[in-house]
């Protein structure tokens, strides 16, 4: 009878060990998920800023494209006007 009641504390003094390592382990999993959720939403907020500066360079590229090409039209546009104005011993081909 005696060797029983010795197991049976046992098993409970083993069974409140066991209950306080899964506590420890639920505790752990839960810290462990903070910090897998934390990651991602850093990882997000990367990703959106990284795609925030492409396309900023993108528009920044758009904008340097469209100077240049409307430099070209300007200059295009002058050459056609000087072109086009006749000098002082060319007739203008519009008499009055």
């Amino acid at each position: 009878m005696n060797t029983i009641l010795l197991k049976l504390e046992s098993l409970e003094k083993s069974q409140k060990e066991t209950s306080q390592d899964v506590s420890e382990l639920k505790e752990s999993f839960k810290l462990l998920d903070d910090d897998v959720t934390e990651m991602k939403r850093a990882l997000a907020e990367k990703a959106n800023r990284k795609e925030m500066n492409t396309l900023n360079r993108n528009i920044d590229d758009l904008e340097n494209r469209s100077k240049k090409g409307a430099e070209k039209d300007c200059t295009s546009v002058e050459k056609f006007v000087q072109a086009g104005t006749p000098h002082e011993d060319q007739p203008s081909g519009f008499e009055r």
